[in-house]
């Protein structure tokens, strides 16, 4: 099922091929062939959809590395009171300081589970991450720059286009995306933690 009833063409980018190593059903199965990518992340077997044959696709992990991670989950069921190496990410909310105001942007960090859903992590989890502490044979990590000062809007100057918020938000997401494709349907608001918003003001009808 995909995550909307519909689309629109542009929505949809079909005909593309993976020879391997990239993506795989969500029964574990290594995808070798046709597949197509929808706007809100979503990835699918066959070159365009099709409501009886089409499957859904998530990044392909090794199966040495998923077999140790089963063998770490045995490990624990029968020695639950022994800890392993790897830290348990939890979910934070992205705290913006003063420094990330004078400069403009901050940054938001996010790790999703192999076969499982996104959580939004700090700093500190996605360095653990980075080193290992965070087990990289279970979740994949992406790092978005998000702009929070400026027009919200796109302006126009001497005939060019200067982004704003929403806009520069969303292509950070694109961009992030291409590690992390379900990010695309996970973050939708490209202007939260805008911090210097232009208003317009209606006119006083009274004068």
């Amino acid at each position: 099922m995909r995550n909307r009833l519909r689309y629109n063409r542009e929505d949809i980018t079909e005909n593309l091929f993976t020879s391997g190593k990239e993506w795989m059903t969500t029964d574990n199965l290594e995808y070798v062939g046709l597949y197509h990518r929808y706007v809100d992340g979503g990835v699918y077997t066959l070159g365009s959809w099709d409501a009886v044959l089409s499957k859904r696709l998530i990044p392909y992990i090794a199966i040495d590395s998923s077999i140790q991670t089963q063998k770490n989950t045995l490990y624990k069921k029968l020695k639950p009171n022994v800890k392993t190496k790897y830290k348990t990410p939890e979910h934070r909310y992205l705290v913006i300081t003063e420094q990330d105001r004078k400069r403009g942007y901050a940054y938001r960090y996010f790790l999703k589970r192999y076969n499982g859903g996104i959580i939004e992590v700090d700093k500190l989890q996605y360095d653990e991450y980075q080193n290992k502490r965070i087990d990289p044979n279970l979740y994949i990590a992406v790092r978005a720059e998000w702009t929070i000062v400026g027009p919200i809007n796109d302006t126009y100057k001497n005939g060019a286009i200067d982004k704003g918020i929403s806009s520069r938000n969303r292509q950070s997401i694109q961009i992030a995306s291409q590690t992390i494709p379900e990010l695309a349907s996970y973050i939708t608001n490209y202007i939260e933690f805008a911090t210097d918003i232009d208003y317009n003001v209606p006119p006083d009808i009274n004068q």
